[in-house]
């Protein structure tokens, strides 16, 4: 009985990611207790390189980066009470305005979580299981609230053991 010869080949490999390095196109001067500010900007490969939001793939570039938030304008905290959780209190003269919210369920079982302005209504609703979470970045994006209004983040559970991180500043 004859043989046929048969040769297997590999499997060709996808394409690993192509990371680039990033060069310092502007640095912020120091002012008075503050740590400067790098931007940094990928290659100048109109092809490729990091150019995109992480959320809707939208292509950016540095020069859209208007915003940059300080230390104080960044806040991270567990939300451990039922109901409204105050991240930002209310101020008599300015409203608080929202560029990001990052939020983490570490309770080991699915959470309820909303944002809201004082009382008003729930925005962002979401049911997230545990171990996971959300992201929300509103470049090019104001979410205001009123006037001496707090900003909560709040929770249908007893325990929610919800973690966030909110970039926001009065304005």
């Amino acid at each position: 009985m004859p043989f046929k010869k048969l040769t297997l080949y590999p499997e060709p490999k996808p394409s690993e990611p192509k990371v680039e390095r990033a060069e310092i196109v502007k640095v912020t001067p120091v002012e008075k207790e503050r740590e400067p500010m790098i931007l940094a900007q990928a290659s100048k490969d109109p092809a490729g390189g990091w150019r995109k939001i992480l959320l809707d793939e939208d292509p950016i570039s540095v020069t859209d980066i208007e915003k940059a938030f300080l230390e104080e304008d960044v806040y991270s905290a567990i939300a451990t009470a039922q109901y409204d959780n105050t991240i930002k209190a209310a101020d008599p003269t300015r409203r608080f305005e929202v560029s990001l919210i990052d939020v983490w369920n570490n309770s080991g079982a699915d959470r309820t979580v909303a944002f809201r302005f004082g009382t008003g209504s729930l925005r962002f609703q979401k049911k997230i299981a545990d171990k996971t979470g959300f992201l929300m970045n509103l470049v090019k994006t104001k979410w205001k609230g009123p006037v001496n209004t707090a900003f909560n983040v709040y929770s249908f559970e007893a325990e929610p053991a919800v973690s966030y991180t909110v970039f926001g500043e009065l304005v």
